[in-house]
């Protein structure tokens, strides 16, 4: 269909440079807990859609560009530096795999290369709220006690 192809072409979605250059003009006019409060939204939705889940360049961009938001509040003294922290910490950790993807599997066909979305447990929906306890399963199938070894614990 030669006007769904014309379409993609005249989609500022489809050009990740002109999108970065139009979404960093439109989030100077916002503050920047704002402005990180949209990116995450963004990250969150991009995460959750599976169409998406093989666009490397695509989470790359959101995870830059929330990065850089983290960045601005962390530095701003915000009273919530420990929660800022982990969700600096959560996106780094998907930084480095989306480098490890994209190097790897660079030559792959889009259909085979891994979901990369599905490699990581959603955002919580508050990075402010306090962490909750989670039943972790171990090798051996339970919570690890002091007394047993597990390698991958």
């Amino acid at each position: 269909d030669t006007s769904r192809g014309s379409n993609c072409e005249s989609d500022i979605r489809f050009d990740l440079i002109m999108t970065e250059s139009a979404v960093r003009l439109c989030l100077s006019y916002l503050p920047v807990i704002n402005q990180s409060k949209v990116l995450r939204k963004c990250l969150i939705d991009l995460e959750r859609d599976s169409r998406a889940s093989r666009d490397y360049d695509r989470h790359t961009l959101v995870l830059t560009l929330y990065s850089e938001c983290l960045g601005k509040l962390v530095t701003r003294k915000e009273t919530r530096v420990k929660a800022l922290e982990a969700e600096t910490l959560r996106v780094q950790r998907r930084f480095d795999v989306l480098a490890l993807l994209s190097t790897t599997f660079e030559s792959y066909p889009w259909e085979k290369r891994p979901e990369y979305s599905k490699m990581f447990e959603p955002l919580p929906l508050d990075p402010f709220s306090p962490p909750t306890k989670r039943k972790m399963c171990s090798v051996l199938g339970f919570e690890e006690s002091g007394d047993v070894f597990d390698p991958l614990a």
